[in-house]
């Protein structure tokens, strides 16, 4: 029963894996990477514990722990980068000695042992210190799941409100009936039936995801607005805006971008402008190679994906535009067809209305 559980429980969370992978041909994003990894972590150390109990192999069963640290150290890089939009400091240090000590456990004899289950199945289990790691892994991926979705739902708009709680649903059963069910040892009357739950609960949160990946970028950023400007006559041939519920002139907005830059270059002589840091904001201030447009990033603050975002929108829209960019006299309705190039570099960002 067990090994049927367990193997119906892998073939599942290995698809799950996949669709991440899917989503990031289309993203380029290392969070989708990150949970690539670890949930097909998670399932082969499924599969193993499966493969231990059918064949009562001590070893196989020992070491499948090794995925499982896998699945620890790849969930919390992908939980970070959602929420703060990059790896957190004060948490990769707890991370690193859960994980050193889980993997320096597995080398200890009796990591594992013989059990008996109440319908009369026989099956290795974790035994010792072995079982404490796992214990404390298991107990830290669940409650971070359970965190995220909550933060999410909770921080999330009217726009994006079901797909959180269809996210949030599927975390609260992979995440606090797991463990639930973990903490009232159900999984020594069931065995395996808390991979079942992580599974199912894992499938509805990334379908989620999958229908509305605009849930990845609510919490690490958000994007305002992106300008771009003619340096010679200080004036917005284009701008999209991501936030419609934030006014801004364009003609005092671009002023001041050109003033500053004006100061800086002709009057204290430090170069070009490359970052406006604001109290809730950053004015993020690229040029292209010859310095003949501003392309200016209103945002609360910058991350991996607008960085590589901003580099392909400057490329494609001087390729794009090279000839109106370069002519004598600008034409503005020409540029709106810049739109493309911002849902192809700047894919799935939030908008709010």
């Amino acid at each position: 029963m067990k090994f049927i559980l367990g193997l119906i429980a892998a073939i599942p969370t290995y698809g799950i894996s996949f669709i991440y992978l899917k989503l990031n041909k289309n993203l380029n994003d290392k969070v989708l990477y990150y949970y690539f990894i670890a949930w097909f972590s998670l399932a082969t150390y499924i599969l193993s514990l499966s493969i231990g109990t059918l064949f009562m192999n001590f070893a196989i069963y020992q070491y499948s722990n090794f995925f499982l640290v896998m699945m620890l150290i790849f969930t919390e890089f992908a939980f970070s980068h959602m929420v703060i939009g990059k790896i957190s400091n004060l948490r990769l240090p707890i991370i690193s000695i859960i994980s050193f000590v889980s993997i320096s456990v597995l080398f200890l004899p009796g990591g594992t042992k013989i059990t008996t289950y109440p319908n009369g199945e026989v099956s290795p289990a974790v035994a010792g210190y072995n079982s404490y790691t796992t214990i404390i892994m298991t107990l830290y991926i669940l409650t971070s799941f359970t965190a995220l979705g909550i933060k999410l739902n909770r921080n999330s708009s009217s726009k994006y409100k079901y797909y959180t709680t269809v996210y949030l649903i599927g975390i609260i059963i992979s995440g606090v009936i797991t463990l639930i069910l973990f903490l009232f040892n159900v999984q020594n009357i069931i065995p395996s039936i808390t991979f079942l739950t992580i599974a199912l609960g894992a499938f509805v949160s990334t379908i989620a995801l999958y229908k509305q990946p605009e849930l990845l970028y609510l919490l690490p950023f958000h994007a305002v607005r992106l300008s771009v400007i003619d340096k010679l006559t200080g004036l917005d041939i284009y701008t999209y805006t991501w936030d419609k519920s934030q006014y801004v002139i364009d003609t005092l907005y671009t002023s001041v971008i050109q003033g500053l830059n004006t100061f800086s270059q002709d009057v204290i002589h430090m170069g070009t402008i490359k970052e406006i840091k604001l109290e809730d904001g950053i004015m993020s201030i690229w040029m292209n190679e010859d310095k003949s447009i501003y392309y200016v990033l209103l945002t609360n603050k910058m991350s991996y994906v607008l960085n590589i975002g901003m580099k392909r929108f400057i490329y494609l829209f001087y390729d794009t535009f090279k000839e109106d960019l370069e002519a004598e006299y600008v034409t503005f309705n020409r540029y709106k067809e810049a739109d493309q190039i911002v849902s192809i570099c700047f894919p799935f960002i939030p908008t709010y209305d």
